[in-house]
């Protein structure tokens, strides 16, 4: 029979750091897997109500830090399970963004406790612009300020801003950095030498009111309501 082999299909960051407000408030194991945000001391604290998340506290250790601060280590990326919270409207969907909900009170046991949130901003950022070199019916030659890494650009879009073929968009499947094409759909009208091009990605930004950065996949129990169990992904 052929042993298995465990892989490690989702990446998990964990990090060491001081928790807790102050030297005086102390994390113990009973606040294992609640959520926290970055303070501002280099410390973890506990989220509350609205609060987008940081991360989960996946270990305590018997020690301080920092001239008394607690020490653990907070989850930053991969999959955890939280709690739907008392303040979550209606159901919690599956691809839902989420925040904080209140959280249960420090040195009692409870899970983290979430709700959803808003979805966090895409913002296109220019990457690359120029004069194309040429063009063909399902490519753009770009400049030679162009990346000459392979496959650069793939999944960015190139907008023709004017000359010939303008205000066509196309998303980049392929790029050959020695010879800068990139290959796209087919186009309308054939870019060429006189074809001022843009491409850009899209980037997630932080405004005011905070925006989520995990989000509910799928539902462990129940349907998303209060009390229901759910698990989270970071974007």
């Amino acid at each position: 029979m052929t042993a298995f082999v465990f892989t490690q299909l989702v990446e998990t960051e964990l990090v060491s750091a001081a928790l807790g407000p102050n030297n005086s408030t102390k994390f113990s194991d009973k606040d294992l897997n609640k959520a926290v945000k970055l303070g501002t001391a280099n410390n973890y604290v506990l989220a509350t109500n609205g609060d987008e998340i940081d991360g989960f506290v996946k270990a305590i250790e018997p020690f301080t830090v920092n001239d008394g601060f607690s020490f653990g280590g907070v989850q930053l990326e991969g999959r955890v399970e939280a709690a739907v919270g008392a303040n979550q409207v209606g159901a919690l969907a599956v691809g839902s963004y989420v925040v904080a909900d209140t959280q249960v009170a420090l040195g009692t046991v409870g899970a983290a406790q979430v709700k959803a949130g808003g979805a966090p901003a895409l913002t296109s950022v220019e990457v690359e612009a120029g004069t194309a070199a040429a063009g063909g019916a399902t490519s753009i030659t770009l400049d030679g300020t162009a990346s000459a890494v392979d496959d650069y650009y793939n999944g960015m879009t190139v907008e023709i801003l004017s000359g010939t073929g303008a205000g066509q968009t196309k998303v980049i499947t392929d790029y050959v950095g020695s010879t800068k094409v990139a290959t796209v759909s087919t186009w309308s009208v054939n870019p060429d030498n006189t074809s001022v091009y843009s491409v850009k990605t899209n980037i997630f930004t932080q405004t005011a009111p905070l925006r989520a950065l995990w989000r509910c996949i799928r539902h462990v129990t129940g349907t998303g309501v209060t009390g229901d169990t759910v698990l989270l992904e970071r974007i």
